[in-house]
């Protein structure tokens, strides 16, 4: 009976290697699509649409050149003054069939998001292939700059711009990962604007022994399909405080106290947004809850008698970044927070009343914002300590 069983297990075995050969087979005859590129640019006075692909290597080809030390992915790019031309040139460029399956990024380039963002989504979207999930980032100059760099303490730079946008960015407070699927409804929107995550790319410090590689910290804003502007690290944590809810993070809020310079670090935060209509105007308030602890330095000790007032200036300093891009928002004409949106799906005889010119209204709007900055701890030792001279 036992060497009947061993039989069968050496069998399936067998059997299980020589499917997974085959599959192996079948991958590398794949162009595994991780990362896109786009721009509108200038090609000998005529503009063009310009896209770069990123793709993984096969395995065996992928050995070798960790061997060479080489990068495990490379690039295929295409230019036309037609999208659906420009696809058709790249398909012919690509070694082997496309796999999107393991596309998780797309980066706009600025003149590209300010004048041809609509077409590109559409067509992108319009493909069954494509994955509604993939993270859209903007830069401020061109997206083929970004994708030609290399990744600094990752595997592929897909994956670290992956990281940055799941992950590193809004555990940060600089900006948050937005899917081609919410940001193609945002862009469908009768009631508000978009906006998307920046991507810059960022120098090396010297005896630093990583590439140059990128980063992901603050937003682009859209009106109308259109990039208007951009948001800065305050006005972007700003607009993280009253759009998201935040869980596990580690935002750093400097602040002083008897001119000690000290620091809250925000573990989460929650948002309510109420509306009233005052004399045929909106009145928004906006109240925003964070939770954190104060790190002890400069010789300060927090004794639990000021805490509440700790609280008051925590709470005024973070009321400010929350104002800030309001304030931008207003500039920039772009309601990116989807207040309009609230009142669209609340009030919706009001709305209608409002449709046509709510971009008027929304300027009109008055928008308070109330912080309750909570305690619920203090650094990581109980008394804080300085050096002696």
């Amino acid at each position: 009976m036992k060497r009947k069983f061993t039989h069968v297990a050496l069998l399936l075995l067998l059997l299980t290697t020589i499917l997974m050969s085959g599959c192996k087979k079948e991958v590398e005859e794949l162009a595994v699509v991780t990362m896109f590129a786009g721009d509108y640019i200038n090609i000998n006075g005529v503009d063009q649409y310009q896209i770069w692909s990123r793709m993984m290597r096969p395995s065996s080809m992928e050995d070798n050149q960790k061997k060479e030390g080489a990068s495990s992915d490379y690039l295929i790019s295409a230019s036309s003054t037609s999208l659906n031309d420009l696809i058709s040139k790249l398909m012919v460029r690509l070694p082997k069939t496309p796999f999107y399956g393991h596309t998780y990024v797309y980066v706009f380039g600025a003149r590209s998001a300010q004048e041809k963002i609509l077409p590109q989504i559409e067509i992108t979207m319009s493909n069954p292939d494509s994955r509604p999930a993939v993270f859209v980032l903007a830069t401020k100059g061109l997206a083929s700059q970004i994708i030609q760099l290399e990744p600094s303490g990752t595997t592929t730079l897909t994956q670290q711009v992956k990281n940055q946008s799941e992950k590193i960015a809004i555990d940060k407070g600089v900006a948050c990962g937005v899917t081609m699927n919410e940001f193609s409804e945002w862009l469908l929107s009768p009631d508000r604007d978009a906006l998307l995550p920046e991507i810059e790319p960022v120098s090396s410090m010297e005896g630093e022994t990583v590439p140059d590689s990128v980063i992901v910290q603050g937003f682009g804003v859209f009106r109308e399909a259109k990039l208007v502007g951009w948001l800065d690290k305050e006005e972007s944590l700003g607009y993280l405080l009253i759009s998201r809810k935040l869980k596990n993070v580690h935002i750093v809020v400097p602040f002083k106290k008897d001119n000690k310079s000290l620091s809250y670090y925000i573990s989460g935060s929650k948002n309510k947004i109420n509306f009233k209509i005052i004399d045929g105007k909106p009145s928004f308030k906006i109240k925003i809850q964070t939770v954190g602890f104060v790190a002890e330095t400069d010789g300060y000790d927090i004794t639990p008698d000021q805490i509440k007032p700790l609280e008051r200036i925590i709470s005024d300093k973070i009321r400010e970044y929350p104002l800030k891009s309001i304030a931008c928002a207003k500039k920039y004409d772009a309601d990116y927070f989807g207040l309009m949106q609230k009142i669209h799906r609340y009030d919706p005889s009001y709305w209608q009343e409002i449709a046509p010119n709510w971009r008027d209204i929304f300027q009109q709007a008055d928008v308070e914002v109330e912080i309750e900055a909570k305690i619920a701890g203090s650094g990581a030792v109980s008394k804080s300590f300085s050096l002696k001279p």
